[in-house]
């Protein structure tokens, strides 16, 4: 069940408006069910007049889970530290600098089979 949808890295023109990038966070009330056996991509929400007992006891769940919930910190709201990310190159000089991979060129001719 999403009772939240924002866009993601879909363009413009894909045919779910919720994937869209352009897309903001959005409450969805009741939330939005989808069968992923027959429907992966998640383009058609199931009707929820059809599956009310099943939302009662999803919601129900999702009260009792946040319930006894501890919240940590947000990693995302604590910036970003070069550092700490991975690094594409280990023990390259200058670091963290040399690690992005938009800087490593590698030689295809020399590949490993």
């Amino acid at each position: 069940a999403h009772y939240y949808t924002r866009g993601g890295l879909c363009g413009d023109t894909y045919p779910d408006e919720v994937c869209r990038g352009n897309y903001s966070l959005h409450k969805h009330d009741p939330p939005l069910l989808f069968d992923l056996h027959s429907d992966p991509s998640e383009l058609y929400a199931l009707d929820p007049t059809e599956y009310s007992q099943l939302l009662a006891l999803v919601d129900e769940a999702k009260t009792a889970f946040e319930a006894t919930m501890t919240w940590g910190q947000s990693q995302m709201e604590r910036g970003r530290n070069s550092t700490v990310e991975p690094c594409a190159r280990p023990g390259c000089v200058p670091f963290p600098e040399c690690c992005r991979t938009d800087t490593l060129h590698l030689d295809m001719s020399r590949r490993i089979p």
